[in-house]
C-alpha cells in the first residue's frame, strides 16, 4: 500500500548568505513536492520560511515569517471539503 510520506515530502532550503552592515543575513525556504506513482511530473510548492540573521558575535537570530494567506487558503480549502461532504449527504437523503 502506498504512504502518504511516499507521495508528499516537505524540506527546508536554505539560501546564500548576503552580507548586510557587517551581518550575514540567511533565507529559508519550505519546499513541498507531490509526486503521484506513474507520474512524470511533480508538484511544487515553495514558500519562505524564516530568515537567519548571524551576528558577527557568533550569535544567530531566527525570524519565522508567518503566512497569513497560506492559512486562510487551507482554512477554505477545509470548508469547501467539508461543505461538499454535507450538500452530498444532504442530496443523497433527499433522494431515498
Amino acid at each position: 500500500m502506498l504512504k502518504l510520506t511516499e507521495l508528499i515530502t516537505t524540506e527546508d532550503r536554505v539560501g546564500k548568505p548576503i552580507e548586510a552592515g557587517g551581518k550575514f543575513i540567511v533565507l529559508v525556504e519550505k519546499v513541498t513536492k507531490i509526486q503521484p506513482p506513474g507520474m512524470w511530473g511533480v508538484g511544487l510548492w515553495r514558500r519562505p520560511s524564516a530568515v537567519v540573521i548571524e551576528h558577527p558575535d557568533g550569535t544567530d537570530e531566527v525570524i519565522t515569517i508567518q503566512d497569513p494567506t497560506r492559512n486562510a487558503v487551507l482554512t477554505l480549502l477545509g470548508f469547501s471539503i467539508i461543505g461538499a461532504v454535507l450538500i452530498w449527504l444532504i442530496n443523497k437523503t433527499i433522494q431515498r
